[in-house]
């Protein structure tokens, strides 16, 4: 995967979140501001949907500032908002139980010379096809450790699963990618998967 994918979570500074709490409009925005462009992408490579992604994004936004203060650890103010993002996802796709349509369209994908639109969507195109090909729950887990960067650990908390659980998620969704990659590549059927 390019590292131009890449995002590392958001740092949300503890004065802020503590700000939110005591009730900060300005805090709220803050927080926004710097979650959004990650929480948007998240929710686009795991819906595949930009409407559904804003929808996931708003009841999250609204879940986490209905519910803040009970946050014990304001340190884990991303990781936990990235949970409730994921529960909001899996609820949407639950909702859609029919195979989504595969849009990322504005899920960034920048190269050096910005002229070239054909290459950056075709780029884009694949991206979106090896994305689609991984089931819900690998795809998530794929998504916040390669996209995000996030740690183990944090994926771990924000899913409410194993560690172990989820080296074994992202393996099994990197044996896929390059599977599903090189077919692309080579032009030969899809492996598929279950």
């Amino acid at each position: 995967m390019q590292a131009s994918v890449t995002r590392k979570p958001p740092v949300i500074a503890s004065e802020v979140v503590n700000a939110c709490v005591e009730g900060a409009e300005w805090a709220w925005r803050e927080i926004i501001r710097e979650t959004s462009p990650a929480f948007l992408a998240t929710a686009r490579a795991m819906l595949q949907d930009r409407l559904a992604a804003e929808d996931a994004l708003q009841e999250t936004y609204l879940k986490a500032f209905q519910n803040l203060k009970h946050l014990r650890d304001r340190s884990r103010l991303v990781p936990w908002m990235y949970r409730i993002l994921m529960n909001e996802c899996r609820m949407i796709l639950r909702a859609r139980r029919a195979k989504p349509a595969v849009s990322m369209d504005e899920f960034p994908l920048p190269f050096e010379d910005p002229t070239d639109a054909t290459e950056q969507m075709a780029a884009q195109a694949t991206v979106e096809a090896l994305l689609s090909a991984l089931p819900a729950k690998l795809r998530e887990v794929f998504v916040l450790r390669e996209l995000h960067e996030m740690e183990y650990v944090e994926i771990a908390r924000a899913l409410r699963i194993p560690v172990g659980t989820v080296r074994s998620r992202l393996s099994r969704a990197r044996e896929i990618w390059t599977e599903v990659g090189k077919a692309a590549l080579t032009h030969e059927p899809a492996p598929q998967t279950s």
